[in-house]
């Protein structure tokens, strides 16, 4: 079996995050090379021999006895001596200000705000801090409320609550604000392969519906085409006849005769006689003038024989 291959840890990178990965490192390389059985001063040896030369020199001043150290407690003197020493309060601050970023998935958030809590010290009361801060933390409004009306889910209900919401977004294609760029491309890349399978389906079925909107489209215009030319052609004969009946009243309205009126021997337009409701003086009946009137003609009518002589202001009698 191949040895796998010793890790390192360089002063330049000397933090609690990277001494925690170079410790459980280590312990994975004992045990895969089969060191984890051997004596302690085997497993420092090799412990000193990940370290670079500026942290083995500040563990030689220390003036430790290795003697009767172990592994793990070498590697406590270091972060002792190294690393500031943790402000639980701001720690605690730090735990209860996070919330789940837009672009950040549950998993994200939850793996933080884990060991975020290992440094809290809450001791038996980490699961339920931990829940807490999940239900209040998460992005999801509509999770979160259902989350809040089920207080007696227990941790791990609700993580996976909140997979299973996450999950199923993802599928409906609407949780992807919620991932980071690299979720975002493999999320990409699945739906692009499952498309890639139906494509030929898919192209036949779009070429035949973009053919019928097409037609559609087309029979859509000619109907309506035809619909305005009946419409402009009903509305000019309805137009017409109106104008035509208004002219022929004007023109009978306003229609005057060559001839004298006989009711009132003057020229007006028809129906506007002045004569009209007028009383005869002669004949004493209606709608004429007495000089128009036929028996005022009667009277002022006289026959003269041919063979009387009329002299001037006078007539001969025999």
């Amino acid at each position: 079996m191949n040895n796998l291959i010793l890790p390192k840890l360089k002063s330049a990178e000397i933090s609690s995050i990277h001494i925690s990965n170079f410790e459980r490192q280590f312990e994975y390389y004992l045990i895969a090379n089969e060191l984890d059985a051997k004596t302690e001063k085997v497993k420092i040896a090799h412990l000193r021999f990940a370290l670079d030369t500026k942290l083995n020199d500040v563990l030689d001043s220390l003036n430790l006895n290795q003697d009767t150290l172990t592994t793990k407690e070498l590697l406590q003197e270091l972060k002792d001596n190294l690393l500031p020493k943790e402000n639980a309060a701001y720690i605690q601050y730090t735990f209860f200000d996070r919330k789940q970023e837009n672009h950040e998935s549950f998993n994200d958030f939850y793996m933080d705000i884990k060991n975020l809590s290992a440094k809290c010290n809450f001791g038996d009361k980490t699961d339920d801090i931990l829940k807490c801060k999940i239900v209040h933390g998460i992005k999801d409004p509509v999770l979160k409320e259902r989350l809040y009306r089920s207080p007696e889910l227990k941790l791990p209900e609700v993580i996976n609550h909140c997979r299973a919401s996450e999950d199923a977004k993802l599928k409906l294609g609407n949780g992807s604000e919620g991932w980071s760029e690299e979720h975002k491309d493999i999320h990409l890349i699945k739906r692009q392969q499952s498309s890639n399978t139906n494509t030929n389906s898919f192209s036949t079925a779009q070429n035949v519906q973009n053919y019928n909107h097409v037609r559609n489209r087309e029979q859509n215009h000619i109907n309506t085409r035809s619909h305005q030319r009946q419409f402009n052609s009903n509305n000019f004969r309805g137009t017409s006849g109106k104008f035509n009946q208004q002219r022929h009243q004007f023109q009978r309205r306003n229609y005057r005769s060559s001839s004298p009126c006989v009711k009132c021997d003057s020229h007006h337009n028809r129906g506007r006689c002045p004569a009209y409701g007028k009383t005869c003086g002669l004949c004493m009946k209606m709608n004429h003038y007495t000089k128009c009137c036929f028996q005022n003609k009667n009277i002022q009518t006289i026959n003269i024989p041919d063979n009387e002589d009329v002299e001037e202001g006078k007539m001969s009698t025999h």
